[in-house]
């Protein structure tokens, strides 16, 4: 047993919420000031252009250029600024190269980042697209398969690598800083290990862990599977309400019900096989 992919990409359940992440608002109206300079800390909190929060620093940012004749500098601080999709850095990009089709990023197609990434987002969504038979259940990919779209995904990474990042992005690692910086002062932890522990599993307890993981790491919405298979229904409880009107009420911006519900059944999902694959004492507390 393994999870699998399907219709939920793990990008949907991320902890910033994929297509719906990041939808809370500045903790105050912000200073319409005409800066020169903003810094922005976290920025993977702008990932998403959609959200409330995008959207009030970049009419911050226009409103400054609209008063003055100048957009401010901006400077994104992030240790991920990525998290799987290129969008989130195309939004990023966004802040500050106000020309999204003549900027002066020019190895990406002459600057002109709109069809630059136009290009590179319709490509990521066909390579992460599951296929599914006529029924509309996911079929899932032969090795053959997933490692072709596992190159050519790693070939768009070194594309936005190379005509965008390579550009704009200064990178600090702790090494960096204690090779290249050690007039700094700063002090990192020393970490030990890791240290390997094995321990190996008699032929009956591999078979009994090999059906748990069949059982609890099933395809979710593929419901010929079987009445063996954990279903998650306890957590997906909204996604059959019969009331169109009552279900209407848990929809909250770009995720509806059913979308919804898929996400925290993937969720608790994931956190049990990681549980089993901790120790069988920390499954059996979780259960």
């Amino acid at each position: 047993g393994k999870l699998v992919d399907d219709d939920i990409d793990d990008d949907d359940i991320d902890d910033d919420g994929g297509d719906d992440g990041d939808t809370g608002c500045f903790s105050s109206a912000l200073n319409y000031k005409n800066y020169g300079l903003i810094i922005i800390d976290e920025s993977h909190k702008f990932r998403n252009s959609q959200t409330s929060m995008y959207k009030a620093l970049d009419e911050l940012i226009a409103q400054i250029g609209a008063n003055t004749g100048v957009y401010p500098l901006i400077g994104l601080l992030s240790a991920t600024p990525q998290n799987n999709r290129p969008a989130d850095i195309q939004n990023q990009l966004y802040l500050f190269e106000r020309n999204h089709s003549d900027c002066t990023l020019k190895k990406a197609k002459g600057g002109n980042l709109e069809n630059y990434f136009s290009t590179i987002n319709r490509q990521y969504a066909a390579l992460i697209a599951m296929p599914k038979d006529e029924n509309g259940n996911p079929i899932e990919l032969i090795p053959e398969e997933r490692h072709r779209r596992h190159e050519e995904l790693k070939a768009l990474s070194l594309s936005v690598r190379k005509c965008v990042l390579e550009d704009i992005l200064v990178r600090r690692t702790r090494t960096d800083i204690i090779k290249y910086y050690p007039e700094s002062g700063l002090k990192f932890p020393q970490i030990s290990g890791p240290h390997m522990l094995e321990y190996k599993m008699d032929d009956e307890l591999a078979e009994l862990f090999a059906k748990t993981m069949d059982i609890i790491a099933t395809q979710l919405w593929n419901e010929d599977g079987g009445n063996d298979c954990l279903r998650y229904y306890r957590y997906r409880a909204i996604e059959f309400l019969v009331d169109p009107n009552i279900k209407q009420l848990y929809k909250g911006g770009n995720i509806d019900p059913d979308r919804f519900s898929k996400q925290l059944a993937r969720i608790m999902q994931m956190n049990l096989v990681k549980r089993i694959e901790s120790s069988f004492t920390a499954f059996k507390s979780s259960l």
